[in-house]
């Protein structure tokens, strides 16, 4: 599992991104069944690749896990 940048905004009461606060997932969203489990502020999301399927989980920020890092690009093509 590794975590990404999302995550559960109380205050607002929607999943986003870190980095790009009016990026809800209302777009899309990749859920495994029954995720997510709960909704509070330590809310973050990894994902989960199996060996057919990938998908969202919800974890706690204190479960140790690997991470993705999202970077900006500088590369024009």
């Amino acid at each position: 599992m590794y975590w990404t940048s999302g995550l559960y905004d109380l205050t607002h009461g929607v999943w986003r991104w870190v980095a790009d606060e009016e990026a809800v997932f209302d777009d899309y969203t990749n859920w495994g069944v029954g995720e997510p489990r709960s909704l509070n502020s330590r809310q973050r999301v990894v994902v989960n690749f199996k060996t057919t399927e990938t998908f969202w989980e919800a974890h706690d920020d204190t479960v140790l896990n690997r991470m993705i890092c999202e970077v900006s690009c500088c590369i024009k093509i």
